[in-house]
């Protein structure tokens, strides 16, 4: 097969042994001069860009036209037409954009699986509980995690679950000992979920103190829950050490309040004097010297400085109301000890008595029905009150006359376990009132061996002993009784039974 050769006028292959490019017409070989050609008679010009010519002249050398054929030597060279190459910032730029879609999935699935975010998420829709599950699920794995603790906490707390609340917080302080704010959490929700968590509160409030000695707040908190250990002493000197620049208005009267229940009353008054000294608008430090004189037995200075507090007001409104009630009571005034009592029962830190003195101040008033609705609600709950609100019921329906009331009462009480000298003697004299003397004189018995000073215990006996003509025991019983109440403007029958001493000491001499 010939070589091929470039057309030097097209530039494509063609066959060199031909006279003509097949391409383009321009010619392949030199030819043998011809005869001479004639001279141009007119000008000749470029078909496509009307550029003047050479006669003679295949392509144009502007434009490059073959003006054989009248085509474009540029365009035949053109190769096919391809895609047209991409300019390349829009692929960069929508490269970069797809990255960030990808990085911004992929932190968003990784959030989606944190159990913490998770939690959060669900606690803000309302589902606590689901919530709960998935942290529950996560610490149950990773127990070292104490943010997941304190949050664990405060999901408790939202849903009401105050002792696990606790539990969570505590755990969380202490894994990380410098997260006091899990530490207080952990203080209050015990302060919710159990009275007998005093200890906890404390020693997670020292720990906290010792950590930020000038946390004023966390101070406070360890001096009144050492108060309520009944730990005096340690309470004073905790309040006293309160920096002074973070002291509260009422700090000097609570300090002189610990004085008072460490019965340091020389101090206490001191303390709290200087207390009304330096604010005299403020009630406190004058309600705690009423608490002062209340303690002390100093009945008039109690009532006119619990007035006076209860006009100004103080934060411990509720038992200045319940202890001006009781003098109240003490002395007579059961309209004005009324709703004293009523407001400090029903308040939602009420003192602890508040409810038991109400109780007693309507059946004073002859309100025995609402009286003994009070006193069932008390002798069903936990209180140190609930043993004397049962044996208010009895003694309630005894003096009704509603005996059969009066002993399920009785034994609604027993099957509690709550007992008494009062309940025992009560229930003497529902057996004596059945006929049963013998049984009503060993309760009475009963009574007198758990407590001997007990008036009430000695003259059911001492009446029991008259009725069965052992007068000599009768006398001695009733004449313990008038020593027991001596002078006590609440022993009614005083005056009744000292006559009927005297009679039956007469009948025995004769």
């Amino acid at each position: 097969m010939p070589a091929m050769i470039n057309c030097p006028y097209c530039g494509k292959l063609t066959d060199p042994k031909l006279e003509n490019c097949p391409h383009c017409g321009g010619p392949m070989r030199t030819k043998a001069p011809g005869p001479p050609k004639r001279a141009a008679t007119a000008p000749h010009y470029c078909p496509n860009c009307g550029s003047a010519v050479q006669d003679g002249d295949i392509i144009c050398v502007r434009c490059g036209t073959n003006l054989l054929t009248g085509q474009k030597i540029a365009e035949e060279r053109r190769p096919p037409a391809a895609a047209a190459t991409p300019r390349r910032w829009p692929w960069l730029i929508a490269a970069g954009v797809v990255a960030v879609a990808v990085i911004m999935g992929m932190l968003l699935f990784v959030l989606a699986q944190d159990p913490l975010t998770k939690a959060r998420d669900l606690s803000a829709q309302g589902n606590v509980l689901e919530a709960l599950n998935v942290l529950s699920d996560h610490v149950a794995k990773h127990a070292d995690d104490a943010k997941a603790h304190k949050l664990l906490g405060s999901l408790y707390w939202q849903a009401g679950q105050f002792p696990n609340a606790a539990e969570a917080f505590g755990k969380a302080s202490t894994l990380d000992p410098e997260d006091t704010e899990a530490a207080m959490y952990h203080v209050v929700a015990l302060s919710k979920s159990s009275p007998a968590s005093t200890s906890q509160q404390i020693e997670t409030l020292r720990r906290v103190v010792e950590a930020e000695p000038n946390n004023v707040q966390a101070r406070y908190l360890l001096g009144l829950a050492q108060g309520a250990a009944g730990q005096y002493q340690q309470q004073v000197q905790t309040l006293e050490a309160v920096p002074a620049e973070g002291a509260e208005t009422g700090h000097t009267a609570m300090v002189g309040v610990a004085h008072a229940l460490d019965e340091d009353y020389a101090n206490a008054e001191q303390t709290l004097t200087q207390a009304v000294q330096a604010h005299p608008e403020s009630g406190d430090a004058v309600a705690a010297l009423g608490l002062v004189a209340y303690d002390e037995g100093n009945v008039a200075e109690a009532t006119a400085r619990l007035e006076e507090a209860l006009q100004k007001g103080s934060s411990v409104d509720m038992l200045v109301r319940t202890r001006l009630g009781a003098i109240y009571m003490g002395e007579g005034k059961f309209d004005a000890a009324l709703p004293l009592l009523e407001t400090a029962k029903d308040a939602r830190i009420a003192a602890p008595d508040a409810p038991f003195y109400y109780a007693l101040c309507l059946e004073a008033l002859g309100k025995n029905a609402e009286a003994l609705i009070e006193f069932e609600r008390i002798a069903s709950g936990a209180t140190d009150y609930a043993d004397e609100a049962a044996a208010e019921m009895v003694a309630l329906y005894l003096a009704q006359g509603v005996v059969d009331r009066a002993e399920n009462a009785l034994q609604n009480a027993q099957s509690g376990g709550q007992t008494s000298p009062k309940l025992l003697t009560l229930k003497g004299q529902i057996q004596a009132s059945r006929g049963e003397l013998v049984d009503a004189q060993q309760s009475f018995q009963q009574a007198i061996q758990m407590d001997a000073s007990y008036p009430a215990a000695h003259l059911e006996q001492g009446l029991l002993y008259v009725q069965r003509e052992v007068l000599p025991d009768g006398i001695r019983e009733l004449e313990r009784y008038l020593e027991l109440v001596g002078d006590d403007p609440a022993a009614t029958r005083r005056n009744e039974i000292e006559l009927l001493v005297t009679q039956l000491k007469q009948t025995v001499e004769s």
